[in-house]
């Protein structure tokens, strides 16, 4: 099976968010809970940068070897877990996407009235 890119992209962004807070968290170890608070707040946007950066470096140089043995086990984990929706699943989310967009019509027309 092949994936669609942007499925790809997603899936390994979620994989390497989740192996870098662990790496990171686990190296601040033993903290008073207002520190590992306060340190889980300021490191998340460090967490998301250097997620994006590897896996914008890891689309780009999907054709290397070794980048594709790095990314294999959070593309084995889509693959296992993710499938193209059937038609009645595509038609829910017609419908509720339609829906959500005529109440965000009506909201907009009342406030905007």
């Amino acid at each position: 099976m092949r994936l669609r890119p942007q499925a790809t992209c997603l899936r390994l962004s979620a994989t390497l968010v989740c192996i870098l807070i662990i790496a990171m968290f686990a190296l601040l170890g033993g903290l008073t809970l207002w520190i590992s608070i306060v340190s889980r707040i300021v490191l998340i946007p460090v967490v998301a940068i250097i997620s994006y950066e590897i896996m914008k470096f890891g689309v780009g140089h999907i054709s290397k070897r070794v980048v594709r043995i790095l990314l294999a086990p959070g593309l084995m984990l889509q693959a296992m877990t993710t499938e193209e929706p059937d038609a009645n699943q595509r038609e829910a989310a017609i419908l509720a996407l339609n829906e959500a967009v005529e109440i965000d019509k009506a909201a907009y027309s009342s406030y905007n009235a």
